[in-house]
């Protein structure tokens, strides 16, 4: 049996350690409650400065892929921009202890191969990323970026800063005329919690906001939360702003635009929830991405509105979704969650009707009948158990393989 080539396997052990650091990251990113209303998206800086070694490099040489082979990239190091304290620890060694190979510190002006093609580029620099402190192997995904953009990034506050701090030099880059920048600048808010990005309020740039929310060259993945960050910081005259931005329609699902109707909430409390559900939730005609924008939009005022609209007004609000059949099971699983059980009948009562007949929906209302029976009953609620049960009993002689689905993978969460 043939051996594996040595450089082969080393090529393919540093892939797989290099995603091992990678995935490590996201998953520690993905532990921290982000901006509700904002599409996940990793920051510059913890591309940077969360693996052992980052540098900027400039291609040198290439060879294109063939027979199925993945092709190689020459690089050279132009600048080292961050070396772990592991990584750096990993180079102090006793004078009679033997140098590991591989954990050698990157040094300006060396050269790294990695097994992936890229063509030439005219005055094109990468970052360049390396991960494990005891034999430091370098990543195959490179990120061009331009001087500015380094700038940006080694001016900023470190990683472990206080929020307010990093905020305040992110918040004033937002939109930025460099779009590398305005877009990590907003991916900084994105991935802080609500918590941190509402304490930013008396310093928001509110009228740019006004202009932003109905700006068309602006990604529509920024719209949630500018519209979040003009609710925060606004007066009426937003709101009167973000209503007619709510009104607007499109037969293209609109992004952000839970963000407006958070953001609208949080200046107009409960009055701003009746229009809602006029415009929104009782309205038959209105496109799927608009109803789930809303219930969204609910789900944060539960979280974070601070009783500026009442628990039993944004219950009544969410029933409304039961009148919509593709929606049906996510509403009353919200239902459920917020102890909500004044339409059992009538939900029971759709249970393989003509619009209520999907997997979806039938497993859906099992669960919440599941979820009614396994609560701690309040004083006031002795008999919503017992109903309850008898529900669960018509279901499953109705349907018993549908209960026993249900009952199997019970979640309400």
């Amino acid at each position: 049996m043939q051996s594996p080539d040595p450089v082969v396997s080393r090529i393919h052990r540093a892939g797989f350690v290099f995603c091992l650091a990678v995935l490590g990251v996201l998953l520690c990113a993905a532990t921290t409650v982000a901006c509700p209303f904002c599409a996940p998206t990793d920051t510059l800086a913890n591309q940077i400065f969360l693996v052992d070694a980052t540098v900027v490099v400039k291609r040198v040489a290439g060879e294109e892929g063939q027979d199925g082979l993945p092709g190689t990239t020459t690089v050279r190091i132009e600048r080292v921009l961050h070396i772990s304290t592991a990584l750096a620890k990993s180079f102090v060694v006793d004078q009679s202890a033997d140098a590991k190979p591989g954990a050698m510190p990157p040094v300006v002006g060396d050269e790294i191969v990695i097994r992936r093609y890229y063509p030439p580029k005219e005055g094109a620099q990468y970052l360049l990323r390396g991960a494990d402190p005891e034999n430091l192997v370098w990543g195959d995904n490179m990120i061009e970026v331009d001087d500015e953009v380094i700038k940006y990034v080694m001016d900023a506050p470190p990683v472990d800063a206080p929020a307010t701090k990093r905020g305040d030099y992110y918040l004033a880059l937002l939109e930025n005329k460099n779009q590398e920048i305005a877009q990590d600048a907003y991916a900084e808010f994105a991935s802080m919690p609500y918590e941190d990005v509402a304490s930013f309020r008396d310093r928001m740039p509110r009228e740019k906001l006004r202009k932003w929310i109905f700006d068309e060259q602006i990604p529509g993945t920024r719209l949630g939360l500018y519209g979040l960050m003009l609710g925060l910081c606004g007066d009426d005259t937003d709101a009167a702003l973000l209503e007619k931005k709510i009104r607007e329609r499109s037969s293209d699902f609109r992004l952000g635009i839970d963000g407006v109707m958070g953001g609208y909430l949080l200046l107009t409390g409960e009055r701003g929830l009746d229009f809602l559900e006029t415009e929104v939730l009782k309205n038959k005609d209105i496109p799927n991405g608009e109803l789930l924008a809303a219930m969204q939009a609910m789900r944060f005022m539960w979280t974070y509105g601070n009783g500026r609209v009442s628990k039993q007004r944004l219950r009544a609000a969410m029933r409304l979704l039961i009148d919509h059949p593709q929606h049906i099971d996510m509403a009353i699983r919200d239902l459920a969650r917020w102890d909500d059980w004044d339409d059992m009948d009538r939900v029971v009562g759709l249970y393989g009707t003509k619009d209520y007949d999907d997997l979806a929906a039938r497993v859906a209302i099992v669960k919440y009948v599941l979820a009614a029976i396994n609560r701690k009953p309040t004083d006031d609620e002795t008999g919503l158990q017992e109903k309850a049960r008898r529900h669960l009993a018509d279901l499953r002689k109705k349907d018993p393989k549908i209960v026993q689905r249900a009952e199997r993978f019970f979640d309400i969460r």
